[in-house]
């Protein structure tokens, strides 16, 4: 066979390697070595398949055969890379990426490639610094921008966060992904309205998805909405049935609309999907003591706060229900234990104020709360 047979080869075994047809594209890759041990774009090809099929030790040595052969190749650099990545060799790795910025500088693929490097290490700030570069040398790098996008949510930066999602957004509109998650930064950021209309969104692109479903069932109950939030999470229930997640807040939403016999149903099947669900223990009780059964109410506020001692809305409705079963000396450490927790909870200083009337602290009772709630908070 020639030479120009082995690049033939090549070129067709990178056409199926491509189309996801490896075992042709091996078959392809392995004549034209035959035909041309040389051949750096095959051994390349062939460090793809190998890594692929995650033999990374030898997806290493194919590419660098082929940087031996022809060492002013960006690709071989930056596959090489990603290779030594994955085994967690970072400073490898990145000298490789170096080596390719040398051969491009503004290759905007090798500094996404340095960001996920420098992520994996928790270098955030520096990974972010490596997408926003990307960004600067190609501002329709859409890699890039979702790359970012999700680290900032994973930090915490919704607001920034958001303005990359809507960068990707404008570099390709319509994604899914794009309009889920920036929904769920509106949702973070308390933009409900626009929160709904980016789940909204999102459905129309994928009307299955369980997360969009049951986020915008979420976001609708906290717009008061709770007829549209219940039909919104049945419709994630079909989706997946064992979702305890939408059964949860299914139960919530039938609290507030007082169909507590129902409500209570639900939050049944959620625990047993989820046994240590503290949302959904807590609503539950919240259910019980509605239908005035506070024994049972409080073994759940119990159950929850044993599974999360931090739960501040559990402790708080546990003193809600003692109060219930006229036992408001026991009520007050609940009270004193959830406010300091959140202080700022209106909620929990008006059933403190109400509480200490029962016992005839009007000094205590007197002090002004952080706001006015209702006496039973549903949470």
């Amino acid at each position: 066979m020639s030479k120009d047979s082995a690049a033939s080869l090549y070129l067709a075994g990178l056409r199926h390697f491509q189309s996801g047809r490896f075992a042709v594209a091996e078959e392809r890759v392995r004549r034209a070595l035959a035909s041309d041990p040389q051949h750096a774009d095959s051994l390349h090809l062939a460090g793809l398949l190998h890594a692929q099929a995650n033999r990374i030790d030898i997806a290493i040595d194919f590419v660098a055969r082929a940087i031996r052969i022809d060492h002013g190749n960006l690709e071989y650099f930056s596959s090489l890379g990603t290779f030594l990545a994955r085994q967690d060799r970072f400073a490898e790795a990145l000298k490789s990426y170096e080596v390719a910025l040398t051969l491009k500088s503004d290759s905007a693929d090798v500094w996404v490639k340095i960001g996920d490097l420098q992520r994996r290490q928790k270098r955030f700030e520096e990974a972010l610094l490596a997408y926003d570069h990307a960004l600067s040398l190609d501002p329709r790098h859409l890699d890039a921008a979702d790359k970012s996008g999700a680290l900032l949510i994973e930090l915490g930066r919704y607001v920034e966060a958001l303005a990359r999602f809507e960068q990707s957004d404008t570099i390709r509109p319509g994604r899914f992904d794009t309009l889920f998650s920036k929904g769920l930064c509106f949702q973070t950021l308390a933009r409900l309205k626009e929160a709904a209309a980016s789940y909204t969104l999102a459905l129309a692109a994928d009307a299955k998805n369980y997360d969009a479903r049951n986020n915008l069932g979420a976001v609708l109950f906290q717009m008061g909405q709770f007829e549209e939030a219940a039909a919104q999470l049945r419709k994630a229930i079909k989706v997946r049935p064992q979702g305890a997640g939408a059964f949860s807040n299914l139960g919530f939403a039938l609290i507030r609309l007082k169909r507590f016999d129902e409500a209570l149903a639900v939050l049944d099947r959620a625990i047993a999907l989820a046994p240590d669900l503290v949302e959904a223990i807590n609503n539950r009780g919240n259910a019980l003591t509605a239908l005035n059964r506070a024994e049972d109410a409080l073994a759940d506020y119990d159950r929850a706060i044993a599974l999360n001692r931090n739960f501040a809305d559990a402790h708080a409705n546990r003193g809600v229900c003692l109060d219930n079963l006229l036992r408001p000396d026991e009520a007050l450490p609940s009270y004193q234990t959830a406010l300091a927790l959140e202080p700022d909870n209106g909620d929990t200083h008006w059933n403190l104020a109400i509480n200490r009337l029962r016992v005839g602290d009007f000094k205590a009772a007197g002090s002004k709360p952080n706001g006015v709630g209702n006496l039973l908070c549903f949470t």
